[in-house]
């Protein structure tokens, strides 16, 4: 039931959701197995498995080979946030959304001067996370107008950001 109400609160497809927790309780993601048969699901569009995926890759899970030999742990953010829109595309995925906003907010993702930071392209995704009823995303829409991060009604010069406001702050963090 609770799974049930989780995929209706997401406004998704519930086949997409079972076929991504079938393979997470049937082969595990830690096999190969498991990573062909996610790698599947997220080449068919499955939201969830993109997220998976988007997850890997930021963790460096997913280890990108180099002339042959097998590289080091390393987080790939390119290829995460890659994934991570896949996942947003479709049916857009609340934890995708968030994370792509987090990324640009934390500069990791794509990576810039900090004055480049553009938090209007940010404010879009965790706007949309939010209407999906994302803690996260209401925690960081707090912390922007808190911080004095939070952009001016033209997002797309997101250098303008209106000055700290707590009252709106502890209305998100509420």
């Amino acid at each position: 039931p609770m799974a049930a109400q989780y995929v209706k609160q997401l406004n998704t497809d519930v086949q997409d959701f079972s076929d991504l927790l079938d393979c997470m309780l049937f082969q595990g993601f830690s096999g190969r197995m498991g990573r062909h048969t996610l790698m599947a699901l997220a080449h068919q569009g499955n939201p969830f498995a993109c997220f998976e995926i988007g997850e890997l890759y930021y963790h460096g899970y997913i280890q990108e080979s180099i002339y042959g030999e097998a590289a080091g742990k390393t987080r790939n953010y390119e290829k995460a946030y890659e994934w991570y829109s896949k996942a947003a595309e479709k049916h857009p995925h609340a934890g995708a959304l968030w994370t792509m906003a987090y990324m640009i907010i934390s500069n990791r993702y794509p990576h810039v001067e900090e004055t480049e930071i553009d938090y209007g392209k940010a404010v879009e995704f965790l706007v949309i996370a939010a209407q999906k009823n994302s803690p996260a995303a209401l925690n960081t829409i707090g912390q922007l107008w808190e911080e004095g991060h939070y952009p001016c009604e033209n997002f797309r010069d997101s250098r303008e950001c209106y000055p700290a406001d707590l009252g709106k702050a502890k209305k998100y963090y509420e």
